[in-house]
């Protein structure tokens, strides 16, 4: 509201003067009429700006233009967006240490030894240098282990402590030995095509339901051969 540049009390005072100048009866209540509306006018016009003003300079409470939209979380494990029923499992890896285990009987020279998980399907272990080749001495089927290229296996009873003389008596060998005839903590002597003598632990027996079978075994091999 603008009032010539003057202020509005001043505006206020000159109209209450023309209204007690005049000398009749009804044009003073005309005039103190108007001059009450003119007041009421002047009040509601001033409230009206100091609203405007203080509206103008305060800030509204709102909803930051920046904030970012939630996204679903990637399903599947590792983020990788398969559902848990769609991700295939994960294969076994095959690995070989080289150290000869507490177990094995020193009264006799070590060849080699160490420590070989091996995988339905993968290399097999080669006991003369104990390794990973695609074709060894021992390898791990979906039913069991198994023996090739003139090595033997020897199932082992319930023995306390074998020995580089367990093995050098034992005369039955086979080809292959069945999971349920194992299990973890179980020994079998091997006889090499060289006919040097080995010891093997079954440290960890594929689980019933494992998709990629896998057998943890640790053992040695002796370099004394053995006649016959």
């Amino acid at each position: 509201m603008t009032t010539d540049g003057k202020r509005p009390t001043t505006v206020v005072k000159r109209a209450w003067t023309a209204l007690t100048r005049q000398r009749s009866g009804p044009a003073l209540l005309g005039l103190a009429a108007i001059g009450l509306g003119l007041m009421v006018w002047l009040v509601v016009a001033l409230v009206a700006d100091n609203s405007s003003g203080s509206t103008g300079n305060s800030g509204t409470p709102g909803i930051a233009s920046g904030s970012a939209t939630p996204t679903t979380p990637p399903e599947g494990p590792s983020g990788t967006g398969q559902s848990p029923a769609d991700s295939q499992p994960s294969t076994p890896s095959q690995a070989v240490a080289s150290a000869i285990p507490p177990f094995a009987d020193r009264s006799q020279p070590v060849a080699a030894g160490g420590t070989a998980v091996l995988v339905a399907g993968g290399d097999d272990l080669d006991l003369e240098s104990w390794g990973l080749v695609p074709s060894g001495d021992i390898a791990a089927t979906k039913t069991g282990l198994a023996a090739s290229g003139g090595t033997g296996l020897g199932l082992l009873g319930p023995v306390p402590t074998p020995s580089f003389g367990t093995c050098r008596n034992r005369e039955a060998w086979r080809t292959s030995v069945r999971w349920q005839d194992l299990d973890e903590g179980s020994y079998l002597c091997v006889r090499t095509a060289g006919d040097r003598r080995g010891l093997v632990r079954i440290d960890r027996m594929p689980e019933p339901d494992e998709a990629n079978i896998a057998v943890t075994m640790s053992g040695v091999l002796w370099t004394t051969r053995v006649g016959g």
